[in-house]
């Protein structure tokens, strides 16, 4: 798991400081972009190893406080994911990088729906599947078919079945990342109970899968469309 950069940036986009690790090929990415790319990065732009034993500044938490990948912060939001920080930059700093794609907003819209696609996603999908194992996977050791060992649904199921038919159901239209389906496959107990709470009549009622999944993929499209 990496560690965040941060990227601070100035009213006039000046980047004010960069906090990195060294041996990351992800901020290697960003100093790329940030330093001979965009030439957003001045050379007397403070670096700091926030990284080093025995602590660093702390800033970089306050951006990203997972500490999980590159980060900026620019006018008061956090972007995150070193493709798409590099995205954001390039579309505000148009280089030999990268032909200029429209105003500073524009790129902000793009870099706020890049986060929901590719590494983010799938970084999503790797943390709903462990939480899953860790707390819902044990629980549903003696279901049979249902929780607890019911012959019926419970008022677990019928919190949960509307969420799960969805995420089933996008997953395998591609609106979720369909590497979500094949990780749950490891789980034999949530799989198993999931099967049989989204083929229950109760949970299929008024459900018109090829509607939510239309409507699903127009939001998607149109929020694309708004981006560029």
């Amino acid at each position: 798991m990496d560690l965040s950069v941060y990227l601070g940036l100035q009213a006039d986009l000046n980047i004010a400081g960069i906090y990195h690790m060294t041996r990351s090929p992800v901020v290697k990415q960003m100093q790329l972009v940030v330093g001979r790319g965009t030439g957003c990065c001045s050379s007397t732009s403070p670096l700091h190893d926030g990284f080093t034993r025995g602590g660093g500044p702390g800033t970089h938490l306050e951006v990203n406080p997972r500490g999980l990948v590159p980060s900026i912060k620019f006018d008061g939001e956090i972007l995150t994911e070193s493709a798409i920080v590099a995205q954001f930059l390039v579309d505000v700093y148009p280089s030999h990088l990268l032909p200029a794609t429209g105003s500073v907003e524009a790129g902000l819209k793009r870099a706020r729906i890049n986060f929901f696609s590719g590494y983010e996603r799938e970084q999503l999908v790797k943390d709903f599947v462990a939480v899953v194992k860790k707390d819902i996977e044990p629980l549903l050791k003696d279901a049979n078919p249902f929780f607890g060992g019911s012959e019926k649904i419970t008022l677990a199921e019928a919190i949960v079945a509307p969420f799960i038919l969805r995420i089933f159901t996008f997953a395998e239209h591609g609106i979720l990342p369909e590497s979500l389906l094949s990780s749950l496959n490891y789980l034999p107990n949530f799989v198993k109970w999931a099967a049989e709470v989204i083929k229950q009549e109760s949970v299929l009622y008024v459900w018109d899968a090829e509607a939510q999944v239309a409507t699903a993929k127009k939001r998607f499209a149109k929020l694309q469309a708004e981006s560029k």
